[in-house]
């Protein structure tokens, strides 16, 4: 490699800083950028909030300029940096640190390394605490990195730009496909239930289905380890986080493989249970059908297109969306004839099937593409890009 060197963060660092602890206003003349500001390596600076700071000395001491790279010293993005390229009278909030450079390291070089995997398996042998990881400016300053030339540093930036770009354009088109792919989904179960919607007759939910809450826990009830697992809103779509309970209740509090669910509040929707016999926490529904004239897979799929329209309905752009058992039980639901239903399940879950080998294709090349890009950082900063 020349005469590269390595160095550490620190002896290249004019200044290793916390940002400023204060408050935040919808107006002002300094805005206050903070961790939950940075999505995606970007800030929308018009969406981030004002700060109360008014004494001239602090505002000179945390003030944003160009070339500041910042990083997320706590929470879930701990050790993720973001560079300043553009800025307009703004200050940094104390959950961020901020790294000024001397002379001899170009900016967007040392950025870029905070992005590679070695600089990752560095930051997370420095995190510090258990249930909240946090990275200190000390710990910051002892990462190690490969320094050449100034000239060489520039030459590589502009490599990494470059082909970036080309890959960023691929990673981008992947992830419309994917959300196109979805889309293509809920068009599907439209056209299946809005033909359905042409011909027969649609009922409440309530004639239908017998919707049965769950039952309410306290902390107490709440086990490491036990008879029946706990099915929570939590981890409705997941397998974390079990809790679990020796108590013994009546039938219709539990579920079991087959079972219809629906949770109603958070990350809310349909599901066939397919896991083991289980307690189903209060924030979800049991659906069991009143006849057996009634498929349950049908009944998901009607109410898997029903819960974007559900969504618009109740989510009003802020907090959690909840829905009440009223209001559940009163949504229209098409009923044909059950030999009708079962042609319907086929013919969705054999587009189902097409679209879950589309999909998982697609993320394996986006996956290819993000593990490319790590690959070039890891041979430019073994000088072999």
């Amino acid at each position: 490699m020349g005469s590269w060197r390595e160095i550490k963060v620190k002896d290249v660092a004019a200044k290793i800083q916390y940002g400023y602890t204060g408050k935040t206003h919808k107006t002002g003349e300094y805005r206050y950028l903070r961790i939950t500001d940075i999505q995606n390596s970007k800030v929308n600076w018009s969406t981030v909030p004002f700060s109360t700071i008014s004494d001239p000395k602090e505002i000179e001491k945390y003030l944003l300029h160009t070339d500041d790279i910042i990083f997320a010293r706590t929470g879930a993005t701990v050790g993720k940096s973001f560079i300043i390229e553009e800025v307009d009278k703004s200050i940094f909030a104390s959950y961020l640190i901020r790294i000024q450079l001397k002379k001899d390291v170009f900016p967007k070089y040392l950025y870029l390394y905070f992005q590679s995997s070695s600089y990752w398996q560095q930051i997370r042998g420095h995190e510090v605490g258990a249930a909240q990881p946090n990275v200190n400016g000390k710990k910051l300053g002892e990462i190690v990195f490969p320094l050449p030339s100034i000239q060489e540093q520039k030459r590589i930036v502009t490599q990494i730009d470059y082909l970036f770009e080309k890959l960023n354009k691929g990673i981008v088109l992947l992830e419309e496909n994917i959300i196109h792919s979805q889309a293509l989904i809920n068009s599907v179960l439209d056209e299946e239930f809005g033909k359905l919607e042409e011909e027969f007759e649609s009922k409440p939910l309530e004639e239908i289905v017998t919707v049965i809450n769950g039952r309410a826990y306290q902390k107490p009830e709440m086990l490491d380890a036990g008879k029946y697992p706990i099915l929570r809103v939590g981890n409705f779509f997941s397998n974390r986080g079990w809790y679990y309970s020796d108590m013994e209740l009546d039938e219709s509090k539990y579920c079991e493989e087959g079972d219809l669910l629906y949770a109603w509040s958070a990350s809310f929707g349909p599901k066939i249970w397919d896991g083991a016999k289980s307690i189903y926490h209060y924030h979800i529904w049991k659906m069991v059908p009143t006849s057996n004239k009634v498929s349950r897979k049908y009944l998901y799929y009607l109410l898997e297109r029903d819960t974007d329209k559900i969504k618009e309905e109740n989510g009003r752009g802020v907090g959690m969306i909840h829905i009440t058992k009223s209001y559940i039980e009163s949504r229209m639901m098409v009923l044909p004839p059950m030999d009708i239903q079962e042609k319907v399940v086929e013919r969705i879950e054999k587009f189902y099937f097409l679209h879950t080998n589309m999909t998982l294709e697609l993320n394996q090349k986006l996956d290819n593409l993000k593990a490319l890009k790590s690959s070039l950082l890891d041979q430019a900063f073994k000088g072999e890009l």
